[in-house]
């Protein structure tokens, strides 16, 4: 039985929601939810990880894109994995912009940003399993109803390096509903516009039974369960 805790917010920080990896919203962002349980189980990434999982598959939405930026020279693994399950999936290959003389800088950090469609619930967990890891090193995590995350490469500043990594792009539409995974792995950002999740009474009747809900924003509700 998971026990969460839920924070809303109408408009999210910029530094909150680049924690880790640059991160941008194109359009508009209806409302924020950041949804976390490690702040009560032991252990918070793999906790969040299966309620995930658990939340994605009773929503009976089906097919997810899953996107994330590898930094780990695993280019080889994941693409012997995804055939290997006959998983679809595309890799951008930014890094063919600084080969052509496109963009010049002085350090760069080219990693392979990869998109995989998920049809079912066999799929998900097999994804989530094998690279759910990845967010809780900091690296760039989503979960879309709708292929609509992009990459570009963009100048960031790390210690005192400016380096030109990839960034996500998010783009909003009406009905549109993404996850992004929150620091560390410990937790996610529900992004939405649909009304299935807003207001905040519209969400708590979403989520798996059994589900025990003991903080809304400021409210301690540590008895309080949705069914």
């Amino acid at each position: 039985m998971a026990e969460i805790m839920i924070m809303e917010e109408k408009i999210i920080e910029k530094d909150a929601m680049n924690l880790g990896y640059p991160f941008e919203v194109g359009g508009e962002l209806t409302t924020a939810y950041l949804i976390d349980v490690s702040r009560i189980e032991k252990d918070g990434a793999d906790e969040n990880k299966e309620f995930l999982i658990d939340f994605l598959i009773h929503q009976q939405v089906f097919p997810l894109y899953v996107s994330f930026v590898d930094e780990y020279g695993l280019h080889d693994e994941h693409d012997a994995f995804f055939k290997q399950h006959k998983l679809s999936y595309v890799v951008l290959d930014l890094d063919t912009q600084f080969r052509s003389g496109e963009v010049k800088v002085r350090y760069k950090e080219y990693h392979p940003c990869y998109t995989i469609t998920v049809q079912n619930a066999e799929e998900l967990r097999l994804v989530l399993n094998k690279t759910y890891w990845l967010a809780s090193e900091n690296l760039l995590y989503t979960i879309s109803y709708s292929d609509n995350l992009s990459f570009k490469l963009g100048e960031t500043n790390w210690w005192r390096l400016k380096l030109i990594r990839p960034i996500g792009v998010l783009t909003m539409h009406p009905n549109m509903t993404c996850f992004k995974i929150a620091h560390d792995g410990d937790g996610f950002y529900l992004l939405s516009n649909d009304e299935s999740y807003i207001p905040i009474e519209h969400l708590v009747t979403r989520f798996p039974k059994g589900t025990v809900i003991s903080q809304i924003n400021d409210d301690w509700l540590l008895d309080d369960e949705t069914d």
